[in-house]
């Protein structure tokens, strides 16, 4: 008798039987309800079930509630998808509306007077010699009075990822609605020291 299920949590474990986005306490009595429901040809059918038994009326209510709590708490505290640049800029449909987690090499154009140009750049390298492989930034209020701070610096930026189609009719990838931005790397003392790099690189030959 289920036909559709808009809580996501709930659609899953009935689909297919992943109970993420519940209690995983709730998920067995979840599963049994949820059946019950489903074998019921008639809405009524499936009121009735519920009504009959006291049980399934309180495990229901109680389950759902602290399941949608749950959910709730799960979307505001799931992490975003780590993605890179070169998978960002090549997939930027599919990313779109999307909130994710990158780490480039961010580049401020424009005096402290003028109206300053963020961007996220695939290296130090692509950005200084203007190669194009880069996003648009729409800057929080922390990246503009920490500008100095950020500034031809690696960094990592959690924020939304937005489509524009520019007037000359080309598609353009940024990212805004910035919830965090924070230094990653500074390419004059790199995370990862040249020697200990090379290391690494003989271990892989």
């Amino acid at each position: 008798m289920i036909r559709t299920i808009r809580h996501k949590g709930l659609k899953r474990i009935h689909e297919d039987d992943d109970p993420r986005g519940l209690i995983a306490e709730h998920a067995d009595k979840l599963r049994d309800i949820l059946s019950t429901l489903h074998a019921a040809p008639t809405v009524a059918h499936a009121a009735h079930s519920i009504e009959r038994s006291k049980s399934m009326k309180c495990h229901l209510a109680v389950i759902l509630a602290g399941s949608l709590l749950a959910a709730a708490a799960g979307a505001t505290q799931e992490s975003p998808r780590l993605v890179g640049l070169i998978d960002l800029m090549a997939n930027r449909q599919q990313y779109d509306g999307t909130v994710v987690t990158v780490r480039a090499f961010l580049l401020v154009l424009g005096g402290h007077h003028d109206i300053a140009s963020y961007f996220l750049c695939l290296n130090k390298e692509d950005a200084e010699n203007q190669l194009g492989n880069d996003i648009w930034v729409s800057p929080s209020a922390q990246m503009q009075s920490d500008r100095e701070k950020f500034d031809r610096m690696y960094v990592e930026v959690t924020g939304t990822i937005r489509v524009v189609r520019a007037a000359n009719g080309a598609y353009t990838v940024g990212i805004k609605d910035i919830r965090t931005c924070k230094v990653w790397s500074d390419p004059s003392r790199p995370n990862l020291p040249k020697a200990e790099a090379a290391d690494r690189a003989a271990v892989h030959r």
